[in-house]
């Protein structure tokens, strides 16, 4: 079952969590009070295998590296994310891939390993950058600064180990 939900972030970024499940959300309207109005949708996770997401797959390219990453497309796809895993190979990853520009949040629910997490704009050019988010983290949540359109989660350490940085391209 999906529902949608509004919440509120304040001014200092704080953030409201409702409820179970990996949400995205995105800012839609900023109030008078300078609070920023956010549409959430959460989805229930559900059991999780160790194999790799049967979701479709395919390979991206950073800093000379190709990377094998199943793709999130969906709401339920989305949800699901890379939860219950326990690691990721070098050359495994997550592509989450939205309709739209927005500043999606991610929370490390359910996960069993840190992930380096990208936000990437339509052109696959990388607008914002988490190293290292753990599981311990949960439930406070991962929001860009900037719009993005893609998110790409990779092993914790990717980002140090191939000197990624902000403005570099993801070939999608």
């Amino acid at each position: 079952e999906t529902r949608r939900i509004l919440i509120y972030l304040g001014s200092a970024g704080t953030l409201a969590i409702i409820g179970g499940g990996i949400y995205a959300a995105s800012i839609s309207a900023v109030t008078p009070t300078n609070q920023r109005v956010v549409e959430q949708t959460i989805v229930p996770t559900s059991t999780v295998s160790e194999a790799f997401p049967a979701t479709p797959t395919r390979r991206v390219g950073l800093k000379g590296e190709f990377i094998r990453v199943a793709v999130a497309d969906t709401t339920e796809t989305r949800a699901q994310g890379l939860s219950g895993r326990t690691s990721l190979a070098r050359d495994e990853g997550m592509l989450f891939v939205f309709d739209t520009d927005g500043q999606y949040g991610f929370w490390i629910k359910d996960m069993r390993m840190a992930i380096d997490i990208l936000w990437l704009d339509q052109s696959g050019k990388i607008v914002y950058i988490v190293e290292g988010a753990m599981p311990e983290s949960y439930p406070a949540a991962f929001v860009p600064r900037y719009p993005a359109r893609y998110v790409l989660e990779l092993q914790a350490d990717w980002v140090r180990t191939h000197g990624v940085s902000l403005g570099d391209t993801v070939e999608l």
